[in-house]
């Protein structure tokens, strides 16, 4: 099985970020479609750039809030497919 593992993030403007994956993938996610289609008390503040734009990585994991308010498994980032499952 491979093991896919997130090398850096960075913020791309508004609610886009670029991440770079060890195995030299490289996704640029639009997340504004989902957080408008996907409204929630939870998540609706990272729909404001500044808000968004604050977010938290690790190997294994990207999530914004200090309690993972938003956060995506780890094939939807690899995919880019914010909808995808495990």
């Amino acid at each position: 099985m491979h093991i896919v593992e997130i090398d850096k993030v960075q913020w791309a403007g508004g609610l886009t970020i670029e991440i770079y994956f060890k195995d030299g993938t490289h996704r640029i996610i639009d997340f504004e479609p989902w957080l408008k289609a996907n409204p929630h008390p939870q998540h609706n503040k990272f729909a404001n750039p500044v808000e968004f734009r604050n977010f938290t990585y690790t190997p294994t994991s990207l999530y914004w809030g200090e309690d993972a308010d938003l956060e995506f498994c780890l094939n939807a980032y690899y995919t880019g497919d914010l909808d995808a499952d495990e």
